[in-house]
């Protein structure tokens, strides 16, 4: 149990999200087919594009081979479980305020969970603000 804990920390870790900020954009292509959708009842394909943390709120994804690093190494635990991993932002007018609209601050918070049942969430919280030393 342990062991898994904490493979899936590191698999949070993991996503760019709940990474320091990097500048640049990301364009993920993805592309689904009614026969492998749950209820059959239609297909998309499109391009998402991310260039800031918030861009990522609502982002989910699944994985029965493992949770790829972003370097690309495959962290895989074998025990062939499905791995969900979501991400959610939300801004913040002050470090520990409530949710806002819009703030020089934001919640990033990453949940990774098997279909055994456990599941882990690490939360970073971020600044538009430069600090100057």
């Amino acid at each position: 149990m342990k062991t898994l804990t904490k493979a899936l920390a590191a698999a949070v870790v993991a996503c760019g999200f709940a990474s320091a900020a990097r500048a640049g954009t990301t364009s993920v292509n993805f592309e689904s087919s009614a026969d492998k959708s749950i209820k059959k009842l239609g297909s998309f394909s499109g391009t998402a594009t991310y260039d800031d943390a918030a861009d990522y709120n609502g982002y989910t994804d699944n994985t029965t081979s493992g949770i790829k690093t972003l370097s690309g190494t495959t962290i895989n635990l074998g025990d062939n479980a499905t791995y969900t991993r979501t991400a959610a932002f939300e801004y913040r007018a002050t470090p520990n305020g409530a949710a806002a609209g819009t703030g020089e601050f934001g919640m990033a918070t990453v949940t990774v969970a098997s279909n055994g049942g456990m599941s882990t969430q690490l939360q970073r919280l971020m600044s538009a603000t430069v600090v100057k030393r």
